[in-house]
């Protein structure tokens, strides 16, 4: 509060200083009834005014009432043992002291009320003061170690706790949850301590063993807790101390004593006691106020009841939180909590976990639509590197974009006029057309008979299918998908439908929704005169809860007058909550279709059935049948025409038909010389990024391919080995034991840089002196050091930044060449072949090249798994490898230290904070890294890493294509497929 000083401020806040001192750090017995206050238990040792007192600031008369009454607002008393500082606290508590308790110490300090705080009169002088009227707050501190948060609670308010009892609701996944937690929890529930019997004589008095009578709200709280504590202290094995809780004050309660929650620091402990004193009656002795004097009594509990409890899931991330080093309020990436531990209730009450019992007339769910296998290779295709996402488009209202990622297929959804638009050689906001939607490619399988003849037969879908699924092919997996929705007889019995089973075989248009964890969608319904009866949603990855609505009236414009009246009619608005979990499809049909609208609410949790369902990333495939106009007196009007095509991957500006020819000629042909974006982004950008971690767990570790090692080895002595997409030079030193000279290019310089010194001599010794602390901090393993009379190829490695398009070297200037790991990230195929003709253009002639790659086929040990051949493969990154960030970090503290040094040192602190702490962690590294992700649980940094992974014979197919390539060999190994290539004499005619 502001302070008006009159006169000489130093002497007011001396004599303040003096009051305190003299009430609470009093040494002479004989005066403490003059100088404290009435019954303070204890002296304390010290007393420290917390502020600014600096007595220079005192002839600033505006840092007077700034800076100086802020040093009279905290007082830290300091005691020689906890039980006193406890007892203190109690005290100024429930005696509810106020400043004006301590100012007015009769033969002090004389008080004169004003109308506006009051006049203190210190000597010949009066001071106007304004303090607050109500009562001290008073906590304590200590400077013990903190405790871990599993054996103690942290914060200073009480937690607050669940039963851990079943209900008749409880299904039999939340009793086993239910089972494990009474197993682990190290708290529980004591009641009949005091009765309530106890208190209803004597007007609500009770009456002690001893005939002394007192009420439950004498009881000083800490003396109860005392008194229970030493009921269970010969129960604490570990010697951690008992917690207890009592009721809030704010309950109200007659009784504040019947019951509490106890924690102990584990489990056993417990455990023992609920088993103990179950049924039991026990002496409680503690002290109460009788008067003004405290008496000791025992009063006899009731038949104690106990039980299992926990503290909320809430309370328990708070927790986590007041175990922090230095506590302020964290967000949760600093905790490394997922958003799920954060809001565990939702915003919404429960959902049916079916349809049976929604009500919702035309509404079929059918669970597992699509099977495990299907989903990830669908997944694949459509959030893979070939995936065509739509450009920005404006909302509905017009004041804004669609925040969230869409594919239209087909025909595109215009989200601003909420209608299709027909006419795609005018499809807006992209220039040119829309993806076709995907259609079958092959529906033949070819066999030989018993002449050895080839014989066709056709292939029903769920062959193609899973066909396509074995093969890695995502494209025909959506297209045999989509067929199938098409192909399907639904069962629509029970529902407003005159038929029992429907098909709907015109669907042409699909749209493809990214929902993250937390988005959601608006309530509507799909706009009738855009779209025919039947609404199909398949939801991939994660599950959501949709909500529908009842508007009270029919929308749809195509059903005839007597339909319509069969209708049910709907005056009233309802509210179904319907759970959609993966690989599920929805059907909305009818009334659902045209007088239900639906809606996904905007959070991160679900609850179904009791259970909390976190959200993940959702892809949603809508499915629908676009018509050429809207329904006029009853009539079928006819869809648009199906726009289709089997060339995957299915792109913009693409046309349709299934021979593929048009659409070839239709795409603008890129010189594979450019770089595509694909690569620049989730290739080059990447390994820019993680170079140095990639060095530390990948290079120095020394894992090489015994293909690639034997082939080296095989080389005459001398040779000149060109290491194309060398890396980290890991094969450097297979290179220089085989007693060759290698030249290393790669088109990431970061990597580059981490090549010199890449090995280390035999020579050295790691458990000898000969060798320095940072060499021996290495430790890299054999196959990463060279022999010693081939140490001077190792002192400078030849390196150079370059790209496998072009490499700059003379023709026919190597003796071999390898080049592992690098064509998987090629992201076409003119591209790959250019890498080849590069290689045999810088091999001399009979000299022979090691090409490896990854393979969409995996060993069943390994832990990748590819659902298709072009693919975004995950690389998690360590914060602390990430230059990025870190050196902006430096930087940015490096800027606060050099304001903080400035004479507006305090106003920058207030007003500005580090943009680095104003962020979130996903936010930083997003903005310094583009497409990379933060995962809050692991506190990695996600990249996405482009390949291409190739099926069994692929690379060889590749080579054939290249005349001046002779294929020697080919295998697998270790989840790549590898050739051995020899060069040979170009033919007449051929380009060099």
């Amino acid at each position: 509060d502001d302070t008006v000083v009159e006169k000489n401020f130093s002497i007011f806040v001396e004599k303040i200083k003096e009051t305190l001192t003299n009430v609470f750090v009093y040494e002479d017995p004989a005066c403490t009834s003059s100088l404290s206050l009435n019954g303070l238990p204890y002296t304390a040792e010290s007393i420290l005014i917390l502020g600014k007192d600096n007595e220079e600031s005192y002839n600033d008369h505006d840092k007077q009432s700034l800076n100086m009454t802020k040093g009279l607002s905290k007082v830290r008393l300091t005691y020689d043992s906890p039980l006193k500082a406890r007892e203190v606290a109690s005290y100024l508590k429930r005696e509810e002291v106020s400043p004006m308790d301590i100012f007015s110490l009769e033969g002090l300090i004389e008080k004169q009320s004003c109308n506006n705080g009051m006049e203190i009169k210190i000597g010949n002088s009066k001071f106007k003061i304004q303090y607050s009227g109500k009562v001290l707050q008073v906590s304590q501190v200590t400077t013990y170690p903190r405790l871990s948060p599993s054996i103690a609670w942290l914060r200073a308010a009480p937690p607050k706790f669940r039963r851990l009892l079943p209900n008749a609701d409880t299904c039999e996944i939340d009793l086993t949850k239910l089972r494990e937690r009474r197993a682990l929890t190290r708290f529980f529930f004591i009641t009949n301590l005091l009765c309530d019997e106890d208190f209803e004589n004597n007007a609500g008095n009770g009456q002690t063993e001893d005939n002394k009578t007192f009420h439950p709200h004498l009881i000083d709280p800490t003396f109860f807790r005392d008194a229970v504590r030493d009921i269970f202290a010969s129960y604490d094995s570990s010697k951690g101390g008992i917690e207890v809780f009592l009721p809030s004050s704010k309950l109200g309660k007659k009784n504040p004593y019947k019951y509490c929650h106890i924690g102990m620091t584990c489990h056993n402990d417990a455990r023992r006691i609920v088993e103990d004193f179950q049924g039991r009656t026990i002496d409680l002795s503690f002290s109460f106020r009788v008067g003004e004097n405290n008496q000791t009594t025992k009063v006899k509990t009731g038949k104690l009841i106990l039980d299992f409890a926990d503290i909320t899931q809430r309370c328990e991330a708070s927790n986590q939180r007041a175990a922090m080093p230095s506590y302020r309020k964290p967000n949760r990436y600093e905790l490394n909590l997922d958003e799920s531990e954060e809001k565990k209730e939702p915003s919404r009450p429960d959902c049916t976990s079916t349809t049976s019992i929604t009500s919702v007339p035309g509404l079929f769910l059918f669970p597992n639509f699509v099977t495990e296998d299907e989903e990830k290779s669908l997944l694949a295709a459509l959030t893979g590197p070939d995936a065509p996402w739509s450009p920005s488009q404006p909302n509905f209202s017009g004041n804004g974009m669609v925040k969230r990622r869409v594919q239209h297929y087909g025909y595109v959804f215009d989200y601003n006029t909420a209608d299709v638009l027909r006419d795609r050689s005018a499809i807006k906001p992209s220039p040119g057309n829309c993806p076709p939607m995907p259609s079958l490619n092959n529906t033949f399988i070819s066999t030989k008979n018993l002449n050895n003849a080839k014989v066709e037969h056709p292939l029903n879908l769920k062959q193609y299918v899973d066909s396509a699924v074995s093969e890695g092919r995502g494209w025909d997996v959506l297209a045999g998908v989509v067929e199938r929705v098409r192909k399907t007889e639904f069962s629509l019995s029970g529902n407003d439908l005159h038929t029992s089973k429907k098909i709907f075989p015109y669907i042409n248009q699909m749209t493809v929704n990214e929902y993250k964890p937390g988005e959601g969608i608006g309530s509507h319904i799909d706009t009738p005169s855009a779209f025919d009866d039947g609404l199909f949603s398949l939801s991939l990855n994660g599950s959501c809860v949709m909500e529908f609505r009842n508007t009270g009236d029919i929308k749809q414009a195509n059903t005839s007058e007597q339909k319509q009246k069969d209708e049910p009619k709907m005056s009233f608005k309802e509210r179904k909550l319907v759970h959609l979990p993966p690989r599920s499809l929805l059907l909305l049909s009818g009334s659902a279709r045209y007088s239900w609208e639906h809606m996904i609410v905007s959070r991160m949790t679900d609850v179904v059935d009791g259970i909390v369902i976190p959200r993940k990333l959702r892809i949603s495939l809508t499915l629908r049948t676009a018509i050429s106009h809207p329904y006029e007196n009853g009539k079928r009007c006819k869809p648009l025409d199906l726009v289709q095509s089997c060339n995957f991957p299915l792109q913009w500006g693409q046309l349709g038909g299934n021979q593929g020819k048009s659409d070839t000629n239709s795409r603008v042909k890129i010189s594979e010389l450019v770089t595509p974006n694909t690569e620049k982004l989730h290739v080059h950008a990447v390994y820019d990024a993680i170079a140095t971690q990639w060095h530390h767990t990948r290079g120095r570790r020394g894992v090489l391919w015994p293909g690639a090692t034997q082939f080296l080895s095989s080389l005459p002595r001398g040779s000149i080995v060109a290491d194309v997409g060398c890396g980290d030079g890991k094969y450097f030193p297979a290179i220089w034991a085989a007693g060759s000279y290698v030249i290393g290019t790669d088109i990431s310089l970061p990597l580059l840089r981490t090549t010199v010194g890449g090995a280390i001599s035999s020579k050295y010794d790691v458990n000898k002196n000969n060798v320095s602390s940072t060499e021996k901090n290495r430790a890299y393993p054999e196959n990463r050091r060279v022999s010693m009379q081939n140490d001077q190829l190792n002192s400078r490695p030849a390196v150079a930044v370059a790209d496998c398009m072009h490499i700059p070297l003379r023709p026919k200037s190597c003796d071999a060449a390898i080049c592992i790991a690098v064509m998987h990230h090629l992201s076409t195929e003119e591209r790959r072949l250019r890498c080849l003709q590069e290689l045999a253009r810088i091999v001399k002639v009979g000299g022979r090249i090691n090409v490896q790659a990854w393979a969409i086929e995996q060993d069943e040990s390994s832990r990748r798994k590819f659902a298709g051949t072009d693919v975004f493969v995950p690389f998690n990154a360590q914060p602390r490898y990430l230059d990025k960030v870190k050196n902006e970090k430096k930087r940015d503290q490096k800027g606060k230290k050099s304001n903080n040094n400035s004479r507006h040192s305090n106003t920058f602190e207030k007003e500005s904070t580090s943009r680095f702490e104003s962020k979130g962690v996903a936010e930083m590294y997003s903005e310094a890294y583009d497409g990379a992700e933060y995962d809050e649980n692991k506190n990695l940094v996600v990249f996405k890493r482009y390949c291409h992974m190739y099926r069994e014979g692929e690379l060889e197919s590749l080579s054939s294509k290249v005349s001046s390539l002779k294929l020697i060999c080919s295998g697998f190994e270790s989840g790549n497929h590898f050739i051995i290539l020899e060069v040979q004499a170009e033919t007449e005619g051929e380009n060099s």
